[in-house]
């Protein structure tokens, strides 16, 4: 199952859009809304390249060639009432089909329930590498993405989940990418107003 047509193809770095749809955000700069809350990754040079009703995405070039950052918040539906077990397995079965319509191979993966913001969350570190991610216009060689997202049942209504999804793409790793990734999720909360409608 797949949670949505291309969320783990964003995350990867795989899809992003043209320059002229980009727009330069303010280190933290807050994006609210009814269902969630979310600031922009708090650092200079990131641009907010999508943004609809449930979904927002941003994204930073690195240094080298190809290399890439996206960080991006979502809603997303879930199958009516899931136990804590359901709904890791859940999570565990969308990225692996959403890994598949992506060509890429998953070499490292953990999964870890967590339960910090007082609702079943499941946080997803992996490494994926994709033959099909381009350095250039005209040369394209494998590339790692660094995954780490986290996935909540929305405590205000059981049918939803939310997404904190932060990655890095690049011939090397970030060693600072676990802090920066988690640095983001952060800043994805749930309105106050949002969990007291439970």
């Amino acid at each position: 199952m797949q949670l949505t047509g291309y969320i783990i193809l964003a995350l990867a770095g795989l899809l992003s859009l043209p320059a002229a749809h980009a727009e330069a955000v303010s280190p933290g700069q807050r994006f609210p809304s009814p269902l969630l809350d979310v600031r922009a990754p708090n650092e200079p040079g990131w641009e907010k390249i999508g943004e609809a009703q449930m979904l927002l995405t941003f994204q930073k070039s690195g240094n080298a060639s190809g290399e890439l950052y996206v960080a991006q918040a979502m809603i997303f539906p879930v199958p009516t009432t899931l136990s804590t077990d359901q709904f890791i397995v859940f999570i565990q079965d969308a990225i692996k089909s959403d890994l598949k319509v992506g060509k890429m191979t998953l070499l490292e993966a953990k999964y870890d329930y967590i339960e910090q913001r007082g609702t079943p969350c499941v946080r997803f570190t992996g490494l994926t590498v994709s033959s099909t991610a381009s350095t250039g216009a005209f040369s394209r060689q494998p590339l790692r993405s660094q995954v780490r997202s986290l996935y909540c049942l929305h405590p205000s209504n059981k049918r939803l989940g939310f997404l904190a999804g932060f990655t890095h793409r690049g011939a090397g790793t970030d060693a600072d990418f676990i802090t920066r990734a988690d640095a983001f999720a952060a800043g994805v909360q749930v309105p106050e107003a949002s969990t007291q409608q439970k």
